[in-house]
Formats: structure tokens, sequence, C-alpha cells
């Protein structure tokens, strides 16, 4: 992976100076007032500029000790995008996506990135590492060593001693010396009842912040990628199905630019739950350009996917049914039915990589793996004459030459029962008949 680019004024924190933080927090600043300028922002640029407070401590968040250089590092990493300079892992596809819907609303993302953590100060629990530390660091009624607080009561916290004071007025340095004092182990942003990115979008709506719903969607939506350990089409519908491309392209770079500028102790960021995301949201909308290409109708295509997710959610047996007929429905007299709809199955619900570009070499296979199979008549009556007997007539024999040669996928549901344990010789039949 190329090096992380490191946006002005941000360092490691054992080396970030204190006017470095200023002149970063300067130049946030500076961008908030352009971004949301007038009186009538005026609180919600009080809530930003909360939100540069928040701690970042633990495992997760170590561009810096506070939540102003994870926003920095991610402004840094929307030019990262638009330059096209992203990691090696991330699919020309995906690129492409997130380009588009910073395209399509430059300014549009740089607004959310100052308002897609805004109620992580809202949602904060703080990890200790016991639950008397958690009591001796002012947290009296502590029954855990995780412990949800709210702004006001981690503010008053901080107040108790000098360190803690120089660290409400943004002293890295002085929050550091507070939380290793304190054996604090690591901060998060959920409380039981919301996550902070559910609790910033309805907070926004509430405040009637014009932000429009392709926004407060991918506020809503920026962790998704810790729900993908693996390629998930079928996860990635399940959250999806309702937003059109223009949100999934915004949610995708929302994610990407969050995940990018969040660095683990050693330094780089974890992608691996993005890429995953990233490969999921490919296949999810390359089988329906695929079916199209092999003559569905969008709209039944659309349906069909829309049934499924239904189906989904209500828990119902067998919740494929609309897709596989949908399957069955494109193969009908084209390809071999039983093949092509194990192929999609296959294709679809399966965790392997295929990335949109990959659409002419999937048609390749399914025209070679799935073609139906051609039978010389003549071999084919022959062959069936031997299971004429007291239960299966010469009519019946005739009517199956007629089957195989123009629906062989019918063969076992109108003749199986009829012929029983004799299906096996018609198979060896059908075999030897093939042209």
């Amino acid at each position: 992976m190329p090096e992380q680019p490191t946006p002005e004024g941000l360092r490691p924190p054992e080396q970030t100076p204190v006017d470095t933080r200023k002149r970063r927090v300067d130049a946030l600043s500076e961008k908030m007032e352009t971004l949301f300028e007038g009186e009538h922002n005026r609180e919600l640029r009080e809530r930003i500029e909360r939100s540069f407070l928040v701690p970042q401590w633990g495992e997760y968040h170590n561009e810096g000790i506070f939540m102003d250089s994870h926003l920095a590092l991610i402004l840094n990493q929307i030019d990262v995008v638009a330059a096209g300079e992203v990691p090696e892992g991330i699919s020309p596809e995906t690129l492409r996506s997130m380009q588009k819907a910073l395209t399509r609303n430059r300014e549009g993302v740089e607004r959310y990135v100052f308002l897609h953590d805004i109620s992580k100060a809202d949602c904060l629990t703080l990890k200790f590492d016991s639950v008397e530390a958690a009591r001796n660091a002012g947290l009296e009624d502590a029954q855990s060593d995780e412990v949800p607080v709210s702004w006001n009561q981690y503010q008053a916290m901080l107040r108790m001693d000098a360190n803690g004071q120089k660290a409400v007025e943004g002293d890295e340095e002085a929050f550091r010396r507070w939380a290793t004092t304190k054996q604090l182990t690591g901060v998060s942003y959920y409380h039981p009842d919301q996550k902070h990115g559910d609790a910033g979008s309805k907070s926004l709506r509430e405040q009637g912040v014009d932000v429009d719903a392709t926004m407060l969607v991918a506020i809503e939506r920026h962790e998704d990628a810790y729900q993908f350990q693996k390629i998930d089409a079928e996860r990635y519908l399940m959250l999806y199905a309702q937003i059109n491309q223009e949100g999934r392209d915004y949610a995708l770079l929302a994610s990407y630019v969050d995940t990018a500028a969040s660095l683990r102790p050693d330094g780089n960021p974890d992608l691996t739950n993005f890429q995953a995301l990233a490969a999921s949201k490919e296949k999810a909308e390359l089988v329906p350009r695929l079916l199209v290409a092999l003559g569905t109708d969008s709209s039944e295509t659309d349906e069909a996917l829309r049934i499924f997710v239904q189906n989904r959610v209500d828990r119902k047996n067998n919740p494929r049914e609309p897709l596989t007929r949908l399957f069955k429905s494109v193969a009908d007299g084209k390809l071999d039915t039983s093949k092509f709809s194990k192929f999609m199955e296959s294709l679809f619900f399966e965790s392997d990589a295929v990335g949109t570009e990959a659409l002419q070499e999937l048609l390749s296979r399914i025209a070679n793996e799935c073609a139906l199979a051609s039978y010389d008549r003549e071999k084919l009556a022959k062959g069936v004459v031997a299971l004429v007997d007291d239960t299966f007539s010469q009519d019946d024999a005739n009517n199956l030459v007629e089957l195989v040669m123009t629906d062989p996928d019918a063969v076992g549901k109108t003749f199986g029962r009829k012929l029983g344990r004799k299906m096996r010789q018609l198979q060896e039949i059908l075999e030897a008949a093939k042209a």
C-alpha cells in the first residue's frame, strides 16, 4: 500500500507541537466558516467546533489525540480520490464510482466531512483498564470498565484535575497524561440506544440544517463497511436496495474517506472491510447488468430483486424463489436452465470477487458452460424405444423425444414418475445421442 499522504500540520501524536494543532484547527475553522456561513448556521458551527475536541484514544484512531486530526485527514483523502492515487487494492470500478460522487458535488462532500461525526460527542463510551479505574477517574457509579457518558459528564471528569483541565482546552499532551494516569484504554462512539451516525442524521433533521437526503444516508451509513467481513452481494442489497445509484456512490465515497483516515497504531488504515463492501457493491450491480445483456428487461430484474429483498426482510421460506424464477425465464429456450440457474446463484451468493469489468468474460462463460445440449433425433428415437414397456407407451416415447429436442430441462418433471428407475437409463441414452 502506498504511503498515506499527510495533511498540513498532521504528525504522529508524539511529535505534535502545540502550534501544529492550532494551525490545523484554524484551517478547519476557516473552511467550516466558508461551507456553513451565515447567522442561521451559528449553532451548527458551534457543534462542529465541539467535535474538534472529541477524544481519540485506543486502537482505531491514531491520526491524533482529538478528532480535528481525523477530519483534516479525511479532507486530504478527498484530494487523493480526486487525483486517483488510491491504494492498489481499490479497483478501477470502485475508484470511478467514488470520483463520480465527488464530481457531482465536491462542496457537498466537504460539508459531509464536517457533519458525519457531529454526534460522536453525544455517544462517547470510555473504556478503562478496570471498573475501579473508571470509578477513580470520576465515574463513581460505574458498573463496568466501559461506561457511556454524555459530553457534559466527560468534560466534568476532565476538569477534576490539572491535566484534564488543559485537555478541555485542546492540549494533546495533557490529554495523553490524563488518559494514561486514569488508565483509559480506549474511546468508542456508541451508546446502547444509538450509533453516532444515526444520531447525527437525526439531529441534523431536527435542527433543520439544509442537508439533502443523499448526504443524510451517507452520514447514517458511513460505517457500513464494518458489516462486511467478506464479499456479500446479498447483504449489500439488503442495506442499499432502497437507495439509488447516486446515493450508493456517495455512500461508498463516504465510507472510503472515513476508513482511509482512520489509522491503526502502525500509522496505516485497515481497508479490508471497505474492500469487501466495495466488491459486494460491484457484484450486486453486475448481476442486473448481466441479466439485461442476456435479454431480460431491466424492470423485470429490478422487480425480482425487490421481491427477494422483501422476502428476506419478512423471513419467508425460500426467499430466493423470485430470483430462481427469473433465472429460469432468462434461460428458457436459449440456455440449459439448470446449469444457468446454478451459475447465477453461485455468482451472486458466493463470496468470490467479480468486478463489473468482467461482464464480457461472464457472457462468454455462460455461452460455453450453460449451452443447450443438442441431440441427434434419430439416435435419440432409437434409444428411447428401449424404454417402452407396459407403463411407458410408444406415444410416450415420441413425446419424450420431442420434449428432449425442445425443452430438456422439463424431462424429469414430465416423465420422472412414469420412468422411475429408468431415468438413469434415459440419462445414458441422452448422453449417447448428443450431437
